[in-house]
């Protein structure tokens, strides 16, 4: 299953292995010990009680990207 996103006109394309459902839910923050994760935007608490990760598709795509661009200069190199 991938799940298209898009950000700024960028888009990619995210594997995942089920879809779960769709939820409404009030993004926290996960403070500052896991500040500055790429990727990451925060978590929430689901109507099970666990803690949901929110994923930032920015950030997704900025690391998708720039280890494209990593591995294009390291192809060039050989």
């Amino acid at each position: 299953i991938i799940i298209v996103v898009e950000e700024s006109g960028k888009m990619a394309g995210l594997l995942v292995d089920e879809l779960l459902g769709q939820q409404s839910t009030v993004i926290k923050s996960l403070g500052a010990f896991m500040n500055g994760l790429i990727g990451i935007s925060g978590g929430s608490i689901m109507s099970d009680g666990k803690v949901g990760i929110i994923v930032d598709v920015a950030g997704i795509i900025k690391l998708a990207t720039s280890q494209q661009d990593i591995y294009q200069e390291q192809s060039s190199n050989i």
